[in-house]
């Protein structure tokens, strides 16, 4: 059994969860919803980070009263992790997040993508316990999303592909296909 946050770890659970806080970044988004609806029936408490709810990545002035009293951060920069000024603004968020006192940082990466290696370094930096989530690829079961009425009304998606692999049928350059088979 090891200690972290001052909690002792039993089977890779901790006892008092319902006392530690996780602020969520993105708790609304494809990620951090899961994320959040996890650590929730793991009975931790979540704090969601949005720009509604007053946190904002652009303005560090929002940071401090979202990471306050917080023992974790999962972090999902806005657009790319590998975009242009996201290692010094995820940086600045890290070092702000352990002078208050938050432990654990996770950021959302991207496999490999090379230009995501300067905020991973950035975060790295920041001197907290950090995990780095490399993902590639995400799954899309068109369950949820913005495509989700478009399959309920007319049961299939309309991509200007052509007729190339896969397509079933074509109308001006547009395939109409619900399935590639090649």
């Amino acid at each position: 059994m090891g200690r972290r946050c001052g909690r002792r770890f039993t089977g890779g659970m901790t006892e008092n969860t319902q006392q530690m806080t996780v602020v969520v970044t993105g708790a609304s988004g494809r990620t951090g919803s899961r994320v959040a609806r996890a650590a929730r029936e793991a009975g931790l408490t979540v704090r969601g980070a949005s720009r509604a709810g007053g946190f904002d990545w652009q303005d560090p002035s929002t940071w401090a009263d979202v990471l306050r009293r917080a023992d974790a951060a999962y972090l999902v920069y806005p657009s790319d992790v590998g975009a242009p000024g996201a290692a010094g603004t995820v940086g600045r968020l890290a070092h702000e997040a352990v002078a208050l006192g938050v432990r654990r940082l996770v950021l959302l990466s991207a496999r490999g993508e090379e230009q995501a290696r300067p905020t991973e370094e950035a975060l790295r930096a920041s001197g907290a316990d950090r995990t780095v989530v490399r993902a590639a690829w995400f799954a899309q079961n068109f369950s949820e999303g913005p495509l989700v009425e478009e399959l309920r009304m007319g049961g299939e998606l309309v991509f200007p592909a052509g007729t190339g692999c896969g397509s079933r049928s074509s109308t001006c350059g547009t395939s109409r296909t619900s399935w590639w088979p090649c």
